[in-house]
């Protein structure tokens, strides 16, 4: 097996990686729209954003692969980086490099590979690349297609398209301090980042005048291995803007713009409808989720902490566990839930 190398630029690529601020960051629908995307263009089972950092290749979106990382050493996708051009292993049973590499001979069992490097200010931060378990080969027109996809995710990585208060922390910290604030699951906050986020929403939403909805979601028992897949159900009915985190193992938290009762009421409801609408595979079987929720809409973030403000959501949701799923309850400082 040969390595994945440094490049040439090693220390300039790493700063603009770093200036993105992306590597741990949470998944966003504009990235998924496009690997998404890939997979139906090319009809293969796997298209990943990858972000190659020092030591690992860091996932910012991934279609058809649970893992959300792996080591840059044994990356398909550290190699990809060194060319100009689109980089491609019709089969890599059978390629000197990537015969014996840990990624062919175990799961996913990478058989054919492509990527196409992804460039920022220069610098070839990443690629986008397509995974299959059989050999491929991929047309000169298909390569077109597959370049034109990488354009989009260049110009998707120079524009900002999380919250102020997302974006805020994650220039605050560095790669090794994200890390610990994404659940690597879900690959989206943890108990800890949203709350930090949070911090940082607070102020400015009261300073531009603005309420907030942070509502929780509870998942029954047995939908609990399926949160990573809950959670991107979420995304697709989420703004941007919306901040999502995984509050506990089967409680999704998530926080918006208050835009009228009507609309907190209507958009809680489409919320839990992507949930429970849809079965999830579960032991060769279908089966649907038990959700129930909660929500608390703070009118003046000013004048009420973030702690306070998660305290009586999490007592509005042990309130609505004497529901029947798929109830939510809604409530706001007039309406505080009472004591259990």
């Amino acid at each position: 097996m040969k390595d994945a190398e440094n490049t040439v630029d090693e220390a300039e690529r790493l700063t603009v990686l770093d200036e993105l601020s992306v590597v741990y960051s949470p998944s966003e629908t504009r990235f998924d729209d496009i690997t998404q995307m890939a997979c139906k263009t090319f009809d293969v089972p796997t298209a990943l954003i990858s972000l190659v950092a020092k030591d690992r290749q860091w996932f910012k979106s991934a279609q058809g692969l649970d893992a959300a990382e792996t080591p840059r050493r044994i990356s398909f996708c550290g190699h990809a980086i060194q060319q100009a051009d689109t980089f491609i292993v019709e089969d890599a049973t059978k390629h000197p490099w990537f015969a014996d590499n840990p990624l062919v001979l175990d799961a996913p069992h990478v058989r054919f590979y492509a990527g196409q490097p992804l460039e920022v200010h220069g610098r070839r931060v990443g690629t986008l690349c397509l995974l299959d378990q059989k050999p491929r080969q991929l047309s000169v027109g298909q390569i077109k297609k597959l370049k034109i996809l990488a354009r989009a995710v260049e110009e998707e990585l120079l524009l900002s398209g999380l919250s102020k208060g997302q974006q805020e922390l994650l220039r605050e910290l560095d790669e090794g301090e994200r890390s610990a604030l994404i659940d690597p699951q879900a690959r989206i906050w943890n108990r800890e980042g949203v709350e930090l986020v949070l911090l940082r929403e607070f102020p400015i939403a009261a300073y531009e005048d603005r309420a907030l909805v942070v509502i929780m979601f509870e998942v029954a028992a047995e939908g609990v291995p399926h949160v990573a897949e809950l959670a991107g159900r979420l995304r697709q009915s989420l703004a941007p803007t919306d901040v999502l985190g995984r509050y506990s193992e089967n409680t999704l938290l998530l926080a918006y713009e208050f835009d009228g009762e009507e609309a907190r009421a209507a958009k809680g409801r489409e919320l839990m409808a992507s949930l429970t609408d849809k079965p999830l595979m579960k032991g060769g079987g279908e089966c649907f989720v038990a959700v129930r929720a909660a929500s608390m809409t703070a009118y003046s973030p000013a004048r009420l902490s973030v702690a306070n403000l998660i305290m009586l959501t999490e007592k509005a949701l042990a309130q609505v566990r004497n529901e029947p799923s798929g109830s939510i309850l809604f409530f706001d400082r007039r309406q505080s839930p009472r004591e259990e």
